[in-house]
């Protein structure tokens, strides 16, 4: 299950009803038989993802050091970015309403979506090492493009724009 809290507060839980109050989902899926028990097929399919690949995160990772920087800087995408744990860990932080830090700790059966346009950074735990399956749509290219937070233009990209309506409209802000 799930572990998400506020970065500053730890003791500020976050359910996965929160989560989905700024937009983030989660699915607890077996990473021994996603294969085979259609539970991945059954969300590929709603969510209309068509493009999969399985990348290992770990000092093999060629700029290992540059690349954990990459994923730390704090980035939007275009498009949801989506992320399913078959080993390993690691965290994603994501900004909520307040623009607070939530923590979210998956680990090997953990989905998570981030959607298109949400400020976030991912760090891998202190093991330094995750497995993870990447999930992309089926009309688009399977590409993972970060538009950091330090580009002025990131912060008036369409994604984010959309992505702040919603925010909007979930807390009446």
């Amino acid at each position: 299950m799930v572990k998400a809290y506020l970065l500053d507060n730890q003791d500020r839980s976050y359910s996965t009803d929160d989560l989905a109050k700024i937009g983030v989902l989660y699915f607890s899926l077996n990473p021994s038989s996603y294969e085979n028990d259609g539970s991945l097929d059954k969300i590929m399919n709603e969510r209309n993802y068509g493009h999969k690949s399985i990348v290992t995160i770990n000092d093999t990772l060629p700029n290992f050091d540059q690349m954990l920087v990459k994923f730390f800087d704090e980035h939007i995408h275009l498009h949801e970015e989506i992320r399913f744990f078959l080993d390993g860990c690691g965290f994603f932080d994501v900004r909520n309403e307040k623009d607070e830090w939530v923590r979210i700790y998956l680990e090997a059966g953990d989905l998570i979506i981030v959607p298109a346009g949400l400020f976030h950074r991912f760090k891998l735990h202190d093991n330094m090492y995750a497995k993870v399956m990447r999930l992309f749509l089926k009309d688009t290219e399977p590409v993972w493009t970060a538009y950091t937070k330090s580009l002025p233009e990131t912060s008036k990209m369409e994604a984010h724009l959309q992505y702040n309506e919603f925010i909007k409209k979930q807390f009446s802000l």
